[in-house]
């Protein structure tokens, strides 16, 4: 089944144009016809059947069925990372939104070799991997900011871990706390030791085993450990 998510409310009985590069979509990669059916969400109301009833130049048209599932809300989960080379970040943004993330924080870190992020193409490759495996909201994404500003100003109820890899190699791997819901991962070049001194005091410092891991297995791994 195809899904597709849609910005807007969503109700039986709606009619819905979708936008031009989902009409490309339907029309030209899966060869949708009038009165095929897709289904839509769009994060707050659930998700419906959608009829196809009007395929134009450059748009679908048709009108929303009815409800397949109500809205399921997941539980917060926040991704802070620093940004690292664009085919690295694709894959990560991709697993980290199939492993149940809400919410992506960049941020600089003093070894942050990637200075700039495309937010707009984060958002596009969460929303794709959100339609794939049949999560019912998409990701949120912030701005980039320094790595010290996010720690002062990070929403309370916030519970960090940080995948600090030299406790694996000191043999002081902590147990998962139940009520983290975030975990920061650093650069390709480490955190500065001012920066593990400030996580060390401000967050759960947690192992993901024994050996150096890319960017991009750590966000995985430490995702998963902090959803088993």
């Amino acid at each position: 089944m195809i899904r597709l998510f849609v910005v807007g409310p969503l109700s039986i009985g709606q009619t819905v144009s979708l936008s031009t590069e989902q009409s490309h979509y339907l029309i030209n990669v899966m060869r949708c016809k009038v009165q095929d059916t897709v289904n839509l969400f769009n994060g707050n109301d659930g998700e419906f059947c959608f009829q196809i009833t009007e395929i134009a130049k450059k748009c679908v048209r048709g009108s929303v069925v009815t409800c397949i599932s109500v809205q399921k809300k997941l539980p917060s989960l926040t991704l802070i990372f620093a940004p690292i080379k664009q085919d690295r970040l694709s894959f990560m943004i991709e697993k980290a939104t199939e492993l149940g993330v809400t919410h992506f924080q960049p941020v600089l870190t003093q070894y942050t070799a990637m200075k700039r992020l495309n937010r707009d193409r984060i958002l596009r490759i969460a929303t794709e991997a959100s339609e794939q495996c049949e999560r019912m909201c998409v990701p949120t994404c912030a701005p980039l900011m320094p790595l010290q500003q996010y720690m002062q100003d990070k929403t309370e109820g916030t519970h960090i871990a940080f995948a600090y890899e030299r406790l694996a190699l000191q043999g002081k791997g902590a147990p998962i706390d139940e009520n983290l819901n975030a975990v920061i991962i650093g650069p390709e070049g480490g955190f500065s030791k001012e920066e593990v001194s400030l996580l060390r005091e401000e967050c759960r410092p947690i192992s993901l085993g024994p050996l150096i891991l890319r960017a991009e297995t750590a966000a995985i791994v430490g995702l998963d450990r902090l959803r088993r």
